[in-house]
Parts: structure tokens; sequence; C-alpha cells
């Protein structure tokens, strides 16, 4: 009975539980890979942009409009016309310009002696041209590249009495043909002679319109010989200048661009030509327009109105970023008596804290033409007082001025770097490479520079 008293019933024995430690390491794990994931859903994407150096291509092909100073001159007769002067020679005052007769006429200028005369005086210049370009290649030298213009000037130049004969011949054929009923004009001033008008001779760099550039409906009359004319229609165009000028329609970058340039090469497609121009440039209302002052080579393209060119800019290369990276930071500006350097070269800042001065390290990021150097607003609170130790002189920290830059995350946070714009588009700037503080080729920054604060860790 005693035996039975004392025994212990199995099923009112508890169980102790053992703890499980694998259950404990699952559930960290858990929650940290559920909170991992939850941040990086959560929490706003950084966009990184690697530095590479490039530059900005630009569309540098215009339609240009041809400007110069133009005079229409019109008949006073009516009747056919015979031209004395060749297209886009030069006329002097009271040279014969063309004949007007009331008649067409029949010219008998190919008689038989004439023919044999022309062939062979055709002959003798020949042999004299070959004769002159065997002696000029024999004795051509690089250091004597001035004989190329004697050789142009010697095969083209015709003397002045051969071109007067010829001017005469052809006014007696003219005036026997005739009967003595043609009547002969002479230019009424010095110029360049033009047989093309097109109605946009009045048109100045001054009182154009954007409209000009639309070729729809342009339209020209080539003068030629033998042409019926009327009393008070054109005959001829004289150009009086040689100082001309090409207009071009751009846009308010290229204007910014062309405005900060004494001259600009450009390159004209009609015979790929290369001319040095001065750009002025001329806004009407939100439009841009650039006039591309010239005073050589009218004479080559005094027939034309529209000039297809290139501007021929030589862009700047350095460091490629976007724009949306650029911000604009604070910084004071100190005057450079409350600076001193140490015996390693660096800056020091001597701050008055009560009755106590301290010394602080700082780094200036760039010096004003006046001699100011940007300091870190982040050293320094507002108000701060800087003392020059040589005359006890202090300078209170307010004045501030903002530079641009970007977001540096090379050690993982954001460090602010200065820039300094070299060319830009609507997408990208250029900024120059070896800024003190600045950028370098292969720099990681963040591309969208307001999307982090100054000293955050951004991974």
């Amino acid at each position: 009975m005693d035996k039975k008293e004392k025994a212990i019933p199995l099923g009112s024995y508890k169980r102790k539980r053992e703890f499980n430690i694998g259950l404990l390491i699952f559930a960290v794990i858990f929650i940290y890979l559920f909170a991992t994931v939850f941040m990086y859903t959560t929490r706003q994407r950084i966009s990184i942009y690697e530095v590479r150096l490039g530059s900005i291509s630009r569309d540098t092909n215009y339609l240009g409009i041809a400007l110069r100073e133009e005079i229409v001159v019109s008949s006073q007769l009516s009747g056919y016309i015979y031209y004395l002067q060749n297209p886009r020679s030069r006329i002097r005052y009271g040279s014969h310009l063309f004949a007007i007769s009331p008649t067409r006429l029949q010219l008998d200028i190919a008689a038989t002696e004439e023919q044999a005369d022309l062939y062979q005086d055709i002959r003798t210049d020949y042999q004299n041209l070959v004769l002159r370009s065997q002696h000029f290649n024999e004795n051509f030298s690089l250091q004597r590249f001035s004989m190329i213009y004697s050789f142009r000037d010697e095969i083209l130049y015709v003397p002045p009495e051969e071109v007067a004969r010829r001017k005469i011949a052809e006014i007696d054929a003219i005036e026997t043909a005739s009967q003595g009923l043609a009547e002969v004009v002479s230019a009424s001033q010095d110029g360049i002679l033009v047989l093309r008008i097109d109605g946009m001779e009045n048109i100045t760099k001054e009182n154009f319109t954007a409209e000009i550039f639309d070729r729809t409906n342009y339209e020209f009359t080539s003068l030629k010989d033998e042409m019926r004319v009327e009393a008070g229609s054109p005959v001829y165009k004289i150009v009086t200048s040689e100082s001309w000028g090409i207009l071009i329609h751009v846009d308010h970058d290229m204007a910014s661009y062309l405005g900060n340039m004494s001259w600009v090469n450009i390159r004209l497609e009609l015979d790929q030509e290369t001319l040095w121009a001065v750009p002025t440039i001329i806004r009407h209302g939100n439009q841009y327009f650039a006039y591309l002052s010239l005073d050589s080579a009218m004479v080559r393209y005094a027939e034309e109105r529209f000039l297809n060119i290139e501007l021929l800019l030589e862009e700047p290369r350095g460091l490629k970023i976007p724009r949306s990276a650029v911000i604009d930071k604070e910084f004071f500006l100190v005057p450079p008596r409350f600076l001193s350097v140490n015996e390693t070269g660096g800056f020091v800042a001597h701050v008055l804290n009560g009755e106590t001065i301290i010394s602080r390290p700082v780094t200036p990021y760039r010096v004003t033409a006046e001699g100011y150097y940007y300091l870190d607003s982040l050293q320094f609170e507002r108000g701060s007082r800087l003392v020059d130790l040589e005359t006890g002189a202090t300078f209170t920290l307010r004045g501030t001025s903002s530079l641009p830059g970007v977001f540096n995350i090379n050690r993982g946070y954001a460090i602010f770097r200065p820039i300094t714009v070299m060319s830009e588009n609507q997408e990208y700037f250029v900024v120059r490479e070896g800024d003190p503080h600045g950028l370098v080729n292969f720099d990681r920054i963040v591309r969208d520079g307001r999307s982090v604060r100054e000293l955050e860790v951004v991974f």
C-alpha cells in the first residue's frame, strides 16, 4: 500500500521543452530579408552616372541668305538688249555695259578671215600656255609658294588693249547691224555686274523678317542676250561693295555660343570654300538670327541668294555630364587676409569663440576676381567671426555666393565637386577637367543632384 501511495502517475508528469536555436536563426534571417526587401522597394532610387571625356555634337548646317549692297538699274528704252560685259565682271564708271536696239539684230561675226585669225590666236595662246605651264612645273618650290599666284595671273591676264579692241569690234558690229539705231549704255558707277534679279535686293540685316527663309515662293529672273525688255524694266544689277554677309536662323544655345565668338569659320556647300566671318546676333521676339559678316569672296557668290553653309566650330572637349546632375551650393566669401598657411601648405581659418581662438583647417574651393576665397558653408555657422592674427581684425561670415557643381560618390557618400562649364546643350554640359577639387575622368556622380543631400551615404 505504501508503494502505491508514493507512485507518481505518468499522466500528471510535464515534459520540459528544449530551446530550438535553428528556429531562432531562421526567424532572424526572415526578418532581415523582409526588412531589406521593404527598404529596397520603398527607398528613393539614386541613379549613378560615370563621367567620361567627350564633346557635345551640334547640328551646324544652316540655310543662309546672302545680303549685299545691290542696286537694280532699269532700262529707259524698249528693245532687244545685247550685253557687252560678262556676268560677275568688275566694271568701272563709264564703261560700256550693253547696247539696246529697237529690232533684233543679225550679227555677222563669223567672217572667214576673222575665223582664221581667231583660230591662229587660239593656237598661239595654247602654245604659250603649254610653255608657261612647263616652266612653272620645272621651277616650282614649296619655299616659293607665291609662284602659284604669279602663274595664275599670267594665264588669266588679258592685255587691256586686247579687251578694248574686242569691245570696239563688238560695238561696231552692233551699230552696223542696227544701221545706227542701237544705243550703247554705260555704267553709272563702279561695281560687280549681276544679271539675276529676285526682288530681295533691298533686304538688309536691319529690315529683314523670318519669312525670307521660306523658299516656297522664291523666284528670280535671269537676264540674257537678245531678250526684249520694256522701258522701266530691270536690265542689270550692280553690287557696289566687297563687304557682304550671310544671315542664318539659329536657336538660343547657338546664339549664346556665337555671341561669345569674335570670328567663326564657315564652309559653303556650293564649292566647299571656307571663309572667316564675324558673327552678330540679332533677336526678333523669341527668334534668334546670326549675321555672318564677310569682306572677301563676294564676287564668287554674287548671283546666289540662298547658300547652304556649315559652321566649323571647334567644340571644346572635356568631361561630359548630364544637366540634371548640376546643383548650386552656397559658399562664404572670405578675404584672403583672414586665412593663413600652415607648415604643410594648407589653409587655416582662425575662429573667434568667445575669448578663445580656434584654428581650423579649411579648403578654399575657388577664388573670385577680387581675390575672395570660397569657403564651404557646412564648416561654419552663419555669423561666425574669423580673426586676422596679425592685426586682430575680425570678419563676420555673412555674405555668400553660389557655385555650380555635382555630387561625387566615389567613396560611397555624396561629396560636392565644383565645375566650370565649357559648353552645353539641352541635355549635357561639357566641363573642364583638372579643376581644383573638381572632377576627373571616370568619376561617379549622382545623375539627379537634387535626389541626395551633401554627405549622405549612398551605398
